[in-house]
């Protein structure tokens, strides 16, 4: 959504993107208000996929050889998390990656409005990036340790395939 909360998505999207060889697509919710404004937010998507493009492309060459990478956007206009999910379905993506907070910023639930509304109403897979206020220069950060949490119940032991793959 433009905000620095939401922005910290972009670097483990496009590593993640970069690992998996797959397509990414960035999403842009706009009210009925900011449709007014629609050409800013193409120049800065524009601007954006540009950017994670040679992100996903450098993680896809360090992890086996250089690789093009599909990267787009697509604006939307409606509520954020409705838009979200209709469109996600739709077009059959397989996650969903989103901050825990985004433009409307930091209150005093755990999750922001749209992201709890996503994850309480969808069946996709969604990984959620923590947003603060003071966010740490994610270019410099190493994933080297992952925390599973499983139940014994298929449900919860559903990721570990995915997690085996991304840890592979």
């Amino acid at each position: 959504d433009g905000s620095q909360l939401a922005e910290v998505t972009l670097w483990y999207a496009a590593r993640l993107t970069g690992r998996l060889r797959a397509s990414l697509t960035l999403a842009y919710v706009a009210t009925p208000d900011e449709m007014v404004s629609r050409h800013m937010y193409e120049c800065y998507l524009q601007d954006t996929v540009t950017r994670v493009k040679a992100q996903a492309e450098q993680a896809a060459e360090e992890t086996s050889g250089a690789d093009k990478i599909a990267v787009d956007y697509k604006i939307l206009e409606g509520d954020p998390a409705e838009e979200l999910l209709d469109y996600a379905d739709k077009n059959k993506f397989d996650l969903i990656i989103l901050a825990t907070q985004g433009k409307s910023g930091v209150r005093r639930w755990a999750l922001g409005n749209v992201a709890n509304k996503i994850v309480s109403a969808t069946r996709k897979q969604v990984m959620l990036i923590r947003a603060r206020g003071d966010q740490p220069d994610v270019s410099k950060v190493k994933l080297t340790k992952v925390l599973v949490p499983v139940d014994g119940s298929r449900e919860s032991e559903s990721i570990l395939k995915s997690i085996s793959f991304l840890a592979s």
